[in-house]
């Protein structure tokens, strides 16, 4: 404990705490339950958990929006004391379903980024496209591409094979992540799920979202971790999810997350690519919160706060204060 509050009193941190930060927290999922197969770590929270932190969060900083934020960078307008802005990443139906009703009740401005691949289309985000084939598989055991033979427990077990087997392709070329998902069906001898066109929100409800406030960014179309990819291949895929979005929307998009974003997920290629591309902002999942100089001299690199499971209102609390950029209070980041 003397440790902690060593560390939470260093003058990096008192800068955090005393107004001259900026606070990005980003969610995944959040909904009681993921539909059955699908990788279960993207669930962030559930409703009522969500509901706290939302609570927690205003009595001590202010909720801003992205135009707030780009304000700030662009025209020198001041944020107030505590900013604290939400972003939700992939673009699932439980953030036009359960978010956003709770969101507009109360006031609440927020980002959403999408991977445009798979909105109106049903297609499964990779991950629970693997998830589902390691659930949906009768098999004992299986030689998996990227990881090796391995035994196959019973169904509901499987989610640690699965999880490793989604934190092993993230480490690879995505065109041999590409490659291995199309191997993994045959090495579990399963059919590949159909698309699914409820998993994720729609044009339509996005447009509803946009009308009322929220911001809509671009997070590609396919997903794939971008500084594993040749970089004209990268600008190709971000710029299609940016397009999609504006001809969908009929707005400028100034906002980028990177897929998964930890170091080593993006460079110093991709972040040109999303500059000449026009985005003025641009998020990563490396640990926040950021002061605000920070923010201002890398505003395509900024920080945010990841919200897991095991974040009740008290833990996510600490993060809030920074102690996950001091400490090893992190959660692994999943989906993304």
């Amino acid at each position: 404990m003397k440790s902690a509050l060593k560390r939470l009193s260093s003058p990096f941190v008192s800068r955090l705490l005393t107004g001259r930060s900026l606070t990005v927290v980003c969610y995944h999922r959040v909904l009681d339950d993921v539909e059955t197969g699908l990788f279960p770590d993207v669930g962030s929270t559930d409703p009522e958990t969500f509901e706290a932190h939302l609570d927690m969060m205003g009595a001590d900083h202010r909720f801003v929006g992205e135009d707030d934020v780009v304000s700030w960078l662009r025209d020198g307008k001041a944020l107030p004391e505590r900013p604290l802005l939400l972003t939700f990443d992939d673009g699932y139906h439980d953030s036009y379903d359960t978010v956003y009703p709770i969101l507009a009740g109360r006031g609440i401005p927020a980002s959403f980024f999408v991977t445009t691949g798979h909105i109106d289309t049903g297609e499964l985000l990779w991950w629970d496209l693997a998830s589902a084939m390691f659930f949906d598989s009768e098999e004992t055991e299986a030689n998996l591409p990227l990881i090796g033979r391995h035994p196959l427990p019973e169904a509901d077990d499987r989610l640690e094979l699965s999880r490793n087997w989604v934190m092993a392709a993230k480490q690879v070329p995505d065109a041999v992540r590409r490659e291995a998902l199309g191997q993994l069906a045959d090495a579990l001898d399963v059919t590949p799920r159909s698309p699914n066109a409820e998993v994720s929100m729609t044009w339509d409800q996005m447009r509803e979202m946009a009308e009322a406030g929220m911001s809509i960014g671009g997070h590609t179309e396919s997903h794939p971790i971008l500084a594993r990819m040749d970089p004209a291949e990268a600008k190709r895929d971000i710029a299609g999810g940016l397009d999609r979005i504006h001809d969908e929307l009929g707005r400028e998009v100034l906002s980028f997350a990177y897929p998964n974003g930890q170091r080593g997920d993006f460079d110093a290629a991709t972040k040109t690519a999303v500059s000449e591309l026009g985005i003025v902002i641009a998020f990563s999942l490396l640990s926040g919160p950021a002061t605000l100089r920070e923010v201002a001299r890398d505003p395509l690199a900024v920080r945010r706060i990841y919200v897991g499971a095991n974040d009740d209102p008290q833990r996510l609390a600490l993060k809030l204060l920074g102690w996950s950029r001091v400490s090893d209070l992190k959660s692994r980041v999943v989906g993304g």
